[in-house]
């Protein structure tokens, strides 16, 4: 070695990037399977060029360096410094109160403007904490300049400046202290520490409650927090004159944790790049240079340098689509905060599963293979797309807003907050009851219609008038989705931008715009100079924002709210029978959107059957898709629904006239193009039925491998015909499976007679059960074929207590029943009947209330004795069925 000695640091220095080439050395060996799979790696080999993926950390960052999207934000620069970070917001002000926070960039801006926030630092405490009303401590491992870097590792010294001095100077102070955790799961021991000194906890995931009131028995209360925007920071204003059609990943990649969203990461880009669209990726890291943030090399070519935070949020907003990825799987309430913020500002989002995210935002498209990736890039005309991006600005801004959140911590720590939402009122020149049935369908709730004349009397009753015509047609969210303009503008009118175009022919979309030359395709409020003006007059002129143009026709237009398909469906092939209740937005966004990605989208009939839904929005929905789609049908139940899918089941098979049938429920997808796969076989082998697999997504992603299960006993059983289809069955152990992953001859079918049982729980699975038994020609294709979403909060399945256990007794009376005449009762009670008391009714009643153990534990035992005379082999269940509510417990 030549040059100065050298000294501890450098040799720590040294032994610090030895380390980091060793990591990054196996980081390759176990990624190249990814790389010799992509479409980066088959384009080199087929242009003669092969590549290999680099050997060492520093060959890594010369390719970076080389390859990666050079000059991509320098040429959108000028477009980004153009466009506002915000309008304000005329309906969101601070509540008064101060509260003094510690938190990291994004969930700070997240409150901001939400209270009256100062920020706490080591230094400063003393200071701030005079006349704080509260301390609000959110877990961070920086903070927003770096003076808190340190503070989630246990006996750091900015542990100890936080624990010793910071909140006992605040106690002392009178200030109570909230504790929000925005990083459990997976980080709950590193915070708990902090946590413990709180008189209040909050975490982002409800499944970590029980553990806080475990480990801090002496916090007034735990609640769950969810994330929420800000429109100060999350905001579609002049999102709309210039889109990019480039699909955004702005974040990190963790090539030592996380092994399931690497896995969704890469089936999402690899369908990106599949696709039409151009994939970016701002990686959050770059700078660090550190291998274990290093993205695959395959993505080289699609990386950005990271950004200041304010003009990545920009970058986003313009953005057509934005990847978002979850490190938590199965929690229901923690997700990535950018999935909320990322709709809030008029984006798409594409995301990896979480139960969370499936349940509040089902226009996420959480697709986990990159041929359904691919299918909706290349498949959404601009207007279905501004649809879904629209409604995710409405749920952003309806459901999911910060100053609320700030509102439930306030009142959790005693203050009084007022929670009352805007009083919104609908304004007709004449009424009528059209206008008046406008009015009842409208997704704003209480809305209060009234006549000039009664809004000159109660103006000061209300913030906002909507005034509604008849010479206009009305979609049922109009009033919703103006009335949350005004919480991310601060303006004083808003205005659907139908009737307005300026002198240059250009429709002002999500900007500002000075008139409104109708009012009854906007929104006023009142207590302004423009509803001054709208009282006296009518005139609407001064500063106002124009939404979406979405939803509202002039009715000389001649016009619908939707536009119909312009090219005619081929004659069917497919007939597709969807139950539908009160699940209308599941309905559209996944599991019409997921038909649609299909290559036989055009020869399906798709036959929607409601049950009797009484949500209005639903039932709008089935309208519009009615009017869509010419492959279509709706048939209506008027009565309130039956209880279960079965009746709408069986009048979906009746009205089919397809060759070929197959369900598939509202809120579950049909992915990998399986029932085209699944069609093309039963054709070609002149099947009864086909049978694919179901992904179930839950506290995991989960594949039913049925084709394997099916296959498997289909080479093992005798090939004599008739003793076939009845030893299928016994050869499956009466194990049932998902009708959704079939397809069948629908002329069979139909001549089976058969019907699923109404009223019942899980007569899909015993209607499969008698599908194996009849069936004479069965094959099996190794393919998935749909998702089955496990953990759909309010679904019958997932409400559990005596009204899941008795929809089970009209199922078991009609299974018994049916094995009795097909001779198969005895061999069913001594095989399957077993292991579903004890997995099944057993299993979900240790998951129901105490209070209501006893009258389940009730039904319970009247489900098994539907099967009387039989015995129990398990000493557990014939415990519990002989036994109380305590041998539940103890089983």
């Amino acid at each position: 070695m030549t040059g100065s000695a050298e000294g501890p640091g450098d040799r720590l220095w040294r032994i610090k990037k030895r380390l980091e080439e060793l990591e990054y050395s196996h980081e390759m060996s176990d990624s190249r399977r990814g790389f010799y799979s992509s479409s980066i790696y088959v384009d080199s080999v087929l242009s003669g060029r092969p590549l290999v993926p680099a050997s060492t950390r520093n060959e890594y960052l010369e390719r970076r360096a080389a390859s990666h999207r050079q000059g991509y934000i320098e040429g959108l620069r000028p477009l980004l410094d153009s466009i506002p970070a915000s309008l304000g917001s005329r309906a969101l002000k601070p509540l008064q109160y101060n509260v003094a926070i510690i938190a990291d960039e994004f969930l700070y801006k997240s409150f901001d403007s939400t209270a009256k926030l100062t920020y706490v630092t080591p230094q400063n405490y003393h200071e701030v904490a005079d006349g704080t009303d509260l301390l609000l401590i959110a877990s961070t491992w920086r903070g927003l300049g770096g003076e808190w870097t340190g503070l989630a590792t246990p006996g750091s010294k900015k542990r100890a400046t936080l624990l010793e001095n910071v909140v006992p100077f605040f106690k002392q102070q009178g200030t109570p202290v909230a504790f929000y955790s925005k990083e459990d799961p997976p980080n709950y021991s590193q915070f708990l520490e902090i946590a413990e000194t709180a008189d209040y906890i909050f975490t982002c995931a409800a499944e970590s409650v029980p553990d806080y009131r475990r480990d801090c028995p002496q916090t007034a209360s735990v609640g769950v927090l969810s994330f929420g925007v800000n429109p100060y920071h999350h905001t579609p204003v002049y999102s709309r004159r210039h889109r990019l059609p480039d699909v955004l990943f702005a974040g990190s990649w963790h090539s030592q944790r996380y092994p399931e969203r690497r896995a969704s990461a890469r089936a999402i880009f690899e369908g990106v790049v599949e696709s039409s669209r151009n994939l970016v990726i701002v990686d959050r890291n770059w700078s660090l240079e550190n291998s274990r943030y290093f993205f695959p090399d395959e993505y080289l070519s699609h990386l950005v340098p990271s950004l200041e935070h304010d003009e990545l949020l920009k970058l986003q907003r313009i953005s057509d689509f934005n990847i978002n990825l979850n490190s938590v799987i199965s929690s229901a309430s923690m997700y990535a905060n950018r999935v909320v913020e990322l709709q809030a500002m008029g984006s798409m989002v594409l995301s990896n599963y979480n139960a969370g995210v499936n349940n509040r935002f089902p226009n996420v498209l959480t697709a986990q293979t990159s041929f359904d990736i691919r299918r909706t890039l290349d498949g959404m005309s601009q207007r279905e797309l501004y649809e879904v991006q629209m409604e995710g600005l409405r749920r952003a801004y309806s459901e999911h807003v910060a100053l609320d959140r700030m509102a439930e911590i306030l009142k959790t720590a005693g203050y009084s907050v007022d929670a009352s939402g805007l009083r919104v009122c609908a304004v007709v020149q004449t009424p009528s009851e059209e206008l008046h049935r406008v009015a009842r369908e409208q997704t704003l709730p209480n809305l209060e219609v009234l006549s000039p004349q009664e809004l000159q009397v109660r103006r000061r009753d209300f913030d906002v008038a909507v005034p509604l015509s008849e010479r206009f047609t009305y979609a049922s969210t109009h009033a919703e989705d103006l009335v949350n303009a005004f919480k991310y503008a601060d303006v004083d009118f808003v205005v659907k931008p139908v009737p307005v175009v300026d002198a240059a022919g250009h429709v002002p979309e999500h900007e500002l715009v000075s008139s409104m030359a109708e009012p009854p395709a906007g929104a006023v409020w009142l207590d302004s100079a423009s509803g001054t003006a709208y009282l006296q007059d009518g005139r609407i002129e001064g500063k106002g924002y124009a939404v979406d143009p979405l939803g509202i026709f002039r009715r000389e237009d001649s016009l619908s709210l939707v536009e119909p398909m312009v090219t005619a469906p081929l004659e069917p092939l497919l007939a597709v029978v969807v139950p539908v209740f009160n699940n209308g937005t599941f309905l559209l966004n996944k599991c019409i959107s997921s038909l649609k990605r299909s290559s036989i989208f055009m020869r399906m009939q798709i036959i929607l059957v409601d049950d009797g839904s009484t949500d209005l929005r639903t039932l709008r929905i089935l309208d519009e898709l009615d009017a869509r789609y010419r492959q279509v049908t709706v048939f209506r139940f008027d009565d309130g629904g039956s209880g279960s899918a079965s009746r709408a089941r069986n009048k979906g098979l009746e009205l089919s006239t397809a060759p070929w049938v197959t369900y598939l429920d509202p809120d579950n997808e049909a992915v990998c193009d399986g029932h085209a796969k699944l069609l093309q076989l039963a054709i070609d082998r002149s099947l009864d039925m086909a049978v694919g697999n179901m992904l179930l997504y839950a506290d995991g992603v989960q594949t039913f491998p049925n084709a394997r299960q099916v296959g498997s006993q289909l080479q093992a059983a005798p090939k004599d015909g008739e003793d076939a289809p009845v030893n299928l069955l016994r050869r499956l152990d009466f194990y049932p499976m998902s009708i959704q992953a079939t397809v069948l001859n629908a002329a069979w079918l139909k001549s089976l007679c058969l019907e699923q049982t109404v009223g019942a729980l899980g007569q899909d699975s015993f209607f499969f059960q008698q599908l194996a038994y009849y069936s004479r020609r069965t094959d099996v294709m190794d393919v998935p074929v749909h998702v089955y979403y496990g953990s759909v909060e309010g679904s019958v399945v997932n409400t559990i207590g005596p009204g899941f256990f008795r929809k089970y007794l009209p199922l078991e009376a009609a299974r018994a029943q049916w094995l009795q005449d097909v001779n198969l009762l005895d061999e069913y009670k001594a095989t399957r009947a077993q292991a579903f008391m004890k997995h099944w009714y057993i299993g979900k009643l240790k998951l129901v209330p105490e209070e209501e153990l006893a009258e389940c534990l009730a039904i319970v035992k009247e489900l098994a004795r539907i099967y009387d005379p039989i015995e129990w082999q398990d000493a557990g269940v014939s415990a519990i069925l002989s036994g109380t509510t305590s041998d539940i417990h103890t089983a």
